[in-house]
């Protein structure tokens, strides 16, 4: 796959490039990709960049966390994400250390249900937040810390960019509202040094979205953080790495990459990410049982038997009366597309 971080826990998932912008996020299983970027952005004394845009390191920890460091425009940034074990929420711990003030932008740019048609974009007085929703998919992007400022705006139409070119001014509009193609950015200024935690919590509706946004703040998002670091470590612990010391890092992290894969009903895509959109309007983002087998068999090996035995669950029920399978699933079970000929 060519996205080096996996995030998720079977409800959310999201995928990042090779320089730290989220490229994918699917709720509640993988069937349609909500998000076009997650990025981030650094203003000081007058210089605009994108993340994307700098040097960059990106990794994970010992647990289901990656982690990203920035150096640039005399600051020192990390970022600590994970999705929680238990909820879908992306938690996002960012430390910041500067000799002179600095601003972090973060800008969200959806296509909820895969296309941009009749989103909308709004900032919500009563949670301090920004959401994005269409239909039964709602996103919501919250802090610890008062945005700055925000703005939400319209994107790919009408000539406009989009509101993630606004930030590169270092100001943004406020403007509360804006429905069709839209996005959405949002801004945090540190003077020295801070700590502090945004997230995105996933819902079928406002309600839900608020009442995820409200457990947050009332647990806290660093203790919730610790809480997912800590299971992840834990269900590490169940693999036994001791036959394969020499290589039980790289065998922990492709662990971790198989259980961020598999879905809530126990679907297992061969892969998430969309790169391969650009040429062939396809994806990876299939069952195929094959594929599902391989994995099952190397859960199975590494004594994760239970995870092993329901993806088997998953396929079961998919065997044709002859006896065999389709080529591939969606991760709904319904046939996927395929280029086999019939005969």
């Amino acid at each position: 796959m060519t996205r080096p971080v996996i995030l998720g826990n079977g409800v959310l998932t999201l995928l990042a490039d090779q320089k730290y912008t989220f490229r994918e996020l699917y709720y509640p299983v993988s069937m349609d990709n909500h998000l076009h970027a997650f990025r981030t952005g650094i203003w000081s004394g007058g210089n605009f960049a994108w993340c994307h845009d700098l040097d960059v390191e990106v990794g994970y920890d010992q647990s289901l966390t990656s982690v990203c460091l920035i150096n640039s425009f005399g600051a020192s940034i990390s970022f600590k994400d994970t999705v929680d074990f238990a909820y879908p929420v992306l938690l996002r711990r960012v430390d910041v250390t500067t000799k002179k003030a600095v601003r972090l932008f973060f800008a969200l740019d959806f296509h909820i249900s895969g296309h941009d048609e009749g989103d909308t974009a709004l900032y919500d007085p009563f949670t301090r937040s920004i959401i994005h929703y269409k239909e039964d998919r709602w996103f919501l992007l919250s802090s610890d810390l008062p945005f700055f400022q925000f703005a939400t705006g319209y994107k790919e139409s009408r000539g406009l960019q989009g509101t993630w070119k606004d930030c590169e001014d270092g100001e943004l509009s406020g403007n509360r509202i804006a429905q069709g193609a839209v996005d959405s950015a949002v801004s945090f200024e540190i003077e020295n040094e801070s700590t502090f935690h945004i997230w995105l919590a996933a819902g079928e509706d406002y309600a839900k979205v608020k009442k995820l946004n409200d457990y947050v703040r009332t647990k806290l998002p660093s203790v919730l953080r610790q809480r997912s670091d800590n299971y992840w470590k834990a269900w590490l612990s169940v693999a036994d790495t001791e036959d394969y010391a020499p290589f039980e890092e790289q065998l922990r992290r492709s662990l971790l990459i198989l259980a961020a894969h598999v879905q809530k009903n126990s679907a297992l895509p061969a892969s998430l990410d969309t790169d391969i959109m650009r040429f062939n309007r396809d994806t990876y983002n299939y069952v195929w049982g094959r594929d599902a087998a391989y994995c099952a068999l190397a859960l199975s090996t590494m004594g994760y038997i239970d995870m092993s035995r329901s993806i088997f669950s998953f396929l079961l029920p998919l065997i044709m009366y002859e006896g065999g399978l389709f080529q591939k699933y969606t991760t709904d079970g319904r046939w996927g597309s395929t280029w086999h000929p019939w005969e």
